[in-house]
């Protein structure tokens, strides 16, 4: 009965099970607490793959050469990270010892007429609570995870033990292009770091036109979903050259509110930077003036909220007040983020020509049955494949269960210092906490 409790019983039912499904490719976790089952067929090679070189390996039943007898056979180089299998008499079994990073694995092989042709071991991931908090790294640090992916296949080769906890995904095969026009931006490989919870990307920016294309260094954010992650550290000139290409390297650590983000590479990522425009088109509105916006003090930009909140007031009996606002209604075509459990819906919009800013009157609905908490100084407006940050806004950062709650916010000048001539809105976004925060 010792045996049905045991980590090795778990193990070799599972393994079994995969087997008879005919799966030929596996991977499992690293337990040297656990004995690995591994079918091995006579006429297949079973190639079994550790995070780093292999130090070591002991075994009874398995021969390394034609001149000695055995049940398996192995093939081993040196101060790789793999040994490939094969078994050289039917219905046979044997042991194999495998010594890495000073701990010994332990595996068992069963010649089957239904091998396992590659067993991938990957190292485990330290548990995760939803209120843990994301490491803190020093810039140094973000800096030598960019350079540790710059070299990430001599370390591979020669030094595995240094990127034992890396996942890596290459797009060679499969392009993952954000295509905005004039330039575009291809993923071409993405790494996670596990114990920094950082990923980190090599990127290609293309410039299709004959011009400069200009763009904020560190302005790289990664959508992932309904989310978007701003950069932890990036290496970019800040510059496309004409019908030329750039490669640039970027770094996402956390979310932002902190916490881990635990983004698995599995997922489909697409990338935005805040473009600068070297030259600001003259508007009717402006009437002639190119200068840049006026800065709006804190009081100032609380006072576009009032405005915003009292315009139909205003506009009933104080009409020269609110005379240079623009209305953008959104009755007749509502524009909705939908995030599942709850949604972002525009109302309104307001244009205040004299400040260069837009102010939003939106509803934020909580589809469940439990309160939604959120930055309140998290709202972002998505145009196009760029995301503008708010200026101020007057949100609470809870959805109460099953309910609304009308939030207006105001973006003002664009992050480049110009006119804010925004238009064919994508989206508002939020930064969601992923539990209710705990008590200040």
């Amino acid at each position: 009965m010792k045996l049905l409790n045991s980590p090795l019983f778990l193990f070799v039912v599972g393994v079994g099970s995969l087997a008879a499904d005919n799966k030929a490719i596996q991977s499992a976790l690293l337990d040297d607490r656990v004995v690995y089952t591994v079918p091995v067929g006579t006429n297949r090679v079973t190639t079994v793959s550790f995070p780093g070189a292999i130090a070591a390996i002991d075994g009874a039943g398995v021969s390394m050469d034609s001149k000695t007898a055995g049940q398996f056979q192995l093939a081993h180089t040196r101060g790789s990270a793999f040994f490939s299998l094969r078994a050289l008499v039917p219905k046979t079994t044997a042991n194999l010892n495998i010594r890495w990073n000073n701990r010994t694995y332990v595996f068992e092989l069963v010649e089957s007429a239904a091998p396992v042709l590659s067993l991938i071991l990957e190292m485990p991931r330290p548990p995760t609570h939803p209120g843990d908090t994301a490491p803190e790294l020093t810039p140094a640090k973000l800096l030598a995870l960019l350079d540790k992916v710059k070299a990430f296949p001599l370390l591979k080769q020669q030094h595995s033990d240094v990127v034992s906890d890396v996942e890596f995904v290459t797009y060679a095969a499969k392009p993952s292009v954000s295509d905005f026009n004039d330039y575009e931006i291809r993923l071409e490989e993405a790494y996670r770091f596990n114990t920094a919870d950082t990923l980190v990307f090599r990127s290609v920016l293309k410039n299709k036109t004959a011009e400069l294309i200009h763009y904020r260094p560190g302005s790289f954010a990664l959508r992932v979903g309904n989310r978007v992650y701003p950069q932890s550290v990036s290496d970019a000139p800040g510059v496309i050259p004409p019908n030329g290409e750039s490669t640039v390297y970027f770094a996402v650590t956390g979310t932002p509110d902190g916490g881990r983000n635990e983004i698995s590479l599995k997922n489909n990522f697409s990338v935005l930077i805040e473009r600068i425009t070297t030259e600001k088109p003259v508007t009717t509105r402006e009437q002639g003036s190119v200068g840049p916006p006026p800065e709006l003090s804190p009081a100032r930009l609380r006072s576009l909220l009032d405005k915003a909140e009292a315009f139909p007031l205003l506009q009933r009996h104080h009409l020269d007040v609110v005379a240079d606002v623009e209305l953008v209604p959104y009755a007749e075509k509502p524009s909705v983020s939908d995030f599942n459990d709850y949604e972002i819906r525009l109302e309104e919009a307001y244009r205040l020509k004299a400040e260069g800013a837009l102010v939003f009157r939106t509803v934020l609905k909580n589809k469940t049955g439990g309160p939604i908490h959120y930055r309140p100084d998290s709202f972002a407006l998505r145009v196009g494949d760029r995301v503008y940050r708010q200026s101020v806004s007057d949100a609470s950062g809870l959805i109460l269960p099953n309910s609304e709650s009308t939030v207006y916010f105001a973006i003002a000048a664009t992050p480049d210092g110009g006119w804010n001539e925004l238009s064919n809105i994508s989206g508002v976004l939020i930064e969601r906490y992923p539990s209710e925060p705990s008590p200040q």
